[in-house]
């Protein structure tokens, strides 16, 4: 990962709302990756606590990040 990709991130994701992680439209693909079970763990907790499932919270989280990077 770049020196400042994590730092990039971190901004992207501070600017998350709740109202910004409600759900989209059908999915028919599928994308899978590896973790660590902390990782994976982390992964749960944090979407569980926004009502969404994993796979939602890492979508939304990607469509923001995206968004915001190409603003600059």
């Amino acid at each position: 990962m770049k020196p400042d990709t994590e730092h990039k991130l971190a901004a992207a994701a501070a600017k998350i709302s709740a109202k910004d992680l409600e759900g989209t439209g059908p999915k028919t693909a599928f994308v899978q990756f590896r973790v660590s079970a902390a990782e994976k763990e982390s992964l749960q907790a944090t979407a569980a606590s926004l009502g969404l499932q994993v796979s939602e919270y890492l979508l939304k989280l990607h469509e923001l990040a995206s968004a915001n990077l190409r603003k600059k």
